[in-house]
């Protein structure tokens, strides 16, 4: 099973240290962003809702150092290609 999905790309996540970095895998929805898109993080209460309500996995990476620290799928997300799409 594939997902078609778009990506939010937060250069400062508030809950980091300050050489985080991160990107939101999105599933896309009919008029939304295309495949493979990348939108930039606006910090605003409907934009963090939006992520908290449909994410479907998250990379985290430190810029410093060029290390992933974290890649996030829901369990039952899993094996869907998500993960490999954050990290391609």
């Amino acid at each position: 099973m594939s997902i078609p999905l778009f990506f939010v790309y937060n250069p400062k996540p508030s809950n980091a240290f300050l050489s985080s970095r991160e990107l939101v895998a999105m599933p896309c929805r009919p008029g939304g962003p295309r495949e493979r898109e990348i939108r930039p993080y606006v910090a605003d209460s409907d934009c963090r809702e939006d992520i908290a309500r449909h994410q479907v996995g998250a990379m985290r990476w430190d810029d410093t150092t060029a290390k992933v620290t974290m890649i996030y799928v829901p369990p039952a997300l899993r094996r869907t290609g998500i993960a490999t799409a954050l990290w391609r």
